[in-house]
């Protein structure tokens, strides 16, 4: 009777782990999966695709830092609203 339970933890021939070893890192492999869709519901809470990012958000703030330092570096004069100077109006 103890031969088949020390044939069954006796290490894989291919890899040199034992089965018991095996299912404890299965164990572990699921329980993480369960938390990280656990987590990633969670964030679906939190995000919506349709709505622009927050004017505070790390991203918005690099792009606008991106696009003061190309208005600052390049040879154009910064864009101002309304019409050209020289130009008339069309009424």
């Amino acid at each position: 009777m103890a031969a088949p339970q020390q044939e069954e933890d006796s290490p894989c021939p291919a890899c040199g782990v034992s089965p018991s070893k095996i299912r404890e890192l299965t164990d572990k492999v699921e329980e993480l999966g369960r938390e990280i869709s656990g987590l990633k519901r969670r964030l679906s809470l939190y995000e919506n695709s349709n709505s622009p990012p927050s004017k505070n958000s790390r991203l918005y703030m690099e792009l606008r830092r991106s696009r003061r330092k190309e208005g600052e570096g390049g040879g154009a004069a910064p864009r101002k609203p309304g019409r050209k100077d020289g130009h008339q109006g069309a009424t």
